[in-house]
């Protein structure tokens, strides 16, 4: 899977799927509603964090160890040629992804800077 960097608003980044179908909708939860959508790595939950993190994620997968935040982490699972993607906040599941897969998106993430 394609994943992508995107910046919602100044200074707040989201790894997203390169490729979906654009759906939008709500699930009904104890407490109201969630809303999910297809370009989130799951669909309930956002993996995002400010640029220091993502760096920090390219990091971790560049050096093939992990990196936990609130709202992203990533553990590389180099005897799998896999790496995980998730929310701690928010994810119910972890997203797979192949190693080079990920090593794209740290090369994308470590194109950013600052004034980005």
């Amino acid at each position: 899977m394609k994943l992508i960097l995107t910046s919602p608003f100044e200074g707040w980044y989201c790894i997203e799927r390169a490729e979906h179908d654009g759906k939008e909708w709500t699930e009904p939860t104890l407490y109201g509603s969630k809303y999910m959508c297809s370009h989130r790595l799951a669909p309930e939950a956002d993996v995002e964090g400010d640029l220091e993190q993502m760096k920090e994620i390219a990091r971790a997968i560049r050096f093939k160890t992990e990196a936990y935040f609130k709202r992203c982490a990533v553990k590389v699972l180099p005897n799998l040629n896999a790496v995980t993607l998730w929310s701690p906040n928010n994810s119910k599941e972890k997203t797979v992804v192949t190693l080079a897969e990920a090593i794209e998106l740290a090369e994308q993430i470590e194109t950013v800077s600052v004034s980005s």
